[in-house]
């Protein structure tokens, strides 16, 4: 919030208002409490994807974007029990997905810049994007992770941009990595395992069952990215408005 209210400042002529009162129909706008208007410019202030857009475009240095119009694919947007919009991108670098990187632009009813919520990679902290490790040999090291007796039912992988810090590690910036996603047999053992695309070793293993980290990473409001609010099957309940929303895999 500070953040954004100190660039609506620096650029000037973009009016903002904030409304520091709790709100009083029981719904909480955001994390803190607070209710944010900030009008944007769109070449269809009609549409609250050309507003979203707009508003990623015109706040992209706070995400460390270099043009949102190409590094952020466009999932969907959805409007709420209250009026509001919700659109939710993807973070792809050189057409590479960044694994559990996204941006959420959250919209009034009257399509006024609400909030954003955001886990993102600026480009210039990708260590490469030019892989040295096959994807064969990456499928090889990510079964190591299986345990004996477990069988690999099915393996699926794709190369992506992998953030240490989207699980808990800091000062890192983004790993060029194979997401090696094992289907098993027992089920419960499934699992994502990354392995980097140019050293060739284990970076993360996420177990894909109930009771160990998220299948699916929320590209929701609710909870600033990385945290994910989840459940097994896919849904997440909102916590702010009490609609429940989908949920999509990074």
């Amino acid at each position: 919030r500070d953040a954004l209210l100190a660039e609506a400042r620096r650029v000037g002529e973009i009016p903002f208002e904030v409304d520091a009162e709790p709100s009083t129909d029981g719904v909480a706008r955001n994390a803190g409490g607070f209710r944010m208007a900030i009008p944007v410019q769109a070449a269809d202030p009609t549409s609250p994807s050309s507003v979203a857009l707009a508003a990623a475009t015109r706040y992209r240095q706070l995400f460390g974007l270099d043009a949102p119009s190409k590094d952020l694919e466009f999932l969907d947007s959805r409007q709420d029990g209250v009026g509001g919009w919700h659109v939710h991108y993807r973070q792809r670098l050189e057409s590479l997905p960044v694994f559990r990187g996204g941006l959420a632009v959250h919209l009034t009813p009257a399509l006024r810049l609400a909030r954003f919520e955001a886990f993102t990679i600026p480009r210039d902290q990708v260590d490469t994007f030019a892989a040295t490790v096959s994807a064969t040999s990456a499928e090889a090291t990510a079964r190591l992770a299986v345990p004996i007796g477990v069988t690999v039912e099915s393996a699926t992988i794709i190369l992506g941009i992998f953030a240490p810090e989207a699980v808990g590690f800091t000062g890192h910036g983004g790993v060029l990595s194979y997401r090696v996603t094992l289907e098993t047999n027992p089920p419960d053992e499934s699992r994502d395992v990354y392995v980097s695309a140019t050293m060739g070793s284990v970076l993360h293993v996420t177990r894909l069952a109930a009771g160990f980290e998220p299948r699916y990473h929320i590209e929701e409001w609710g909870s600033p990215f990385p945290t994910p609010i989840f459940d097994t099957d896919g849904g997440t309940a909102d916590p702010w408005i009490g609609t429940t929303h989908a949920a999509y895999r990074a």
